[in-house]
């Protein structure tokens, strides 16, 4: 499939082309070329150039952690005790 005169493959390559794109051309330039944000092309750029190809890969959104989680022993205990008393 082609956008705006680039193929897109998948999403990773779609990052790294944007990303060699603004440190050839300029954020501005990769930013119309691929149809988003320089604020966009940034975080992708600050990301390859401290991570490497890594940092192009998706992140995980799920949170790091939820603090009104119960323990997972309480939580087995319930498990057990509503498969023993129905």
């Amino acid at each position: 499939m082609t956008y705006y005169g680039v193929m897109m493959d998948n999403i990773f390559d779609i990052r790294y082309r944007m990303v060699r794109l603004a440190q050839e051309q300029g954020i501005s330039e990769a930013a119309r070329v691929y149809a988003t944000t320089r604020k966009t092309v940034r975080t992708w750029k600050y990301r390859y150039e401290q991570e490497g190809l890594s940092g192009l890969n998706d992140r995980s959104r799920a949170p790091k952690r939820i603090p009104h989680k119960i323990p997972e022993e309480l939580e087995n205990r319930i498990v057990e005790l509503r498969r023993r008393l129905p």
